[in-house]
């Protein structure tokens, strides 16, 4: 139970630090922009890398323990989050299940996100990052429903 557990705070991990890394990009098209918009000769865009620092660090994590594990012949936790155990029938139709489940999610949550950015102009000036707020709640409401289901196995 505590792997399952330490797998969805790393894949929790994984999704944040990615939307963090984003952040810089959005800053980046808003100078773009205004650059554009103001038509100046001489011009100076910034990029922000302290929010690189989190994807970064996980990165060299996970690539050290792959490395670790690549000498012992066995997939990595780390590198592989969702992968569970599926050494008898129940485990495998569990997994199935979750599966199943983790794509209904997805089929339920995209048309509320798709209309969620329907209201991106009315947090353009106040919150720039909406849109990677909204598009990264997919894969985590995904990663939530797979988790609560696969927890069968390990009840």
């Amino acid at each position: 139970m505590k792997r399952l557990w330490f797998s969805l705070i790393m894949s929790f991990c994984t999704i944040i630090s990615f939307g963090l890394a984003m952040v810089p990009f959005i800053q980046l098209t808003n100078g773009l922009a205004d650059l554009i918009r103001r038509n100046e000769d001489s011009y100076t865009v910034e990029l922000n890398m302290i929010f690189f620092l989190p994807i970064m660090v996980l990165g060299l994590i996970e690539a050290a323990d792959y490395l670790w594990n690549k000498r012992k012949n066995k997939s990595s936790f780390w590198i592989y989050p969702l992968i569970m155990p599926s050494d008898d029938e129940r485990e495998r139709a569990i997994t199935a299940k979750a599966s199943h489940a983790a794509f209904l999610a997805i089929w339920a949550v995209a048309p509320v996100c798709a209309g969620a950015m329907c209201f991106y102009p009315l947090f353009e000036e106040n919150f720039p990052i909406y849109p990677i707020f909204v598009v990264l709640m997919i894969p985590l409401i995904q990663i939530t429903v797979y988790y609560l289901k696969i927890r069968k196995i390990y009840l």
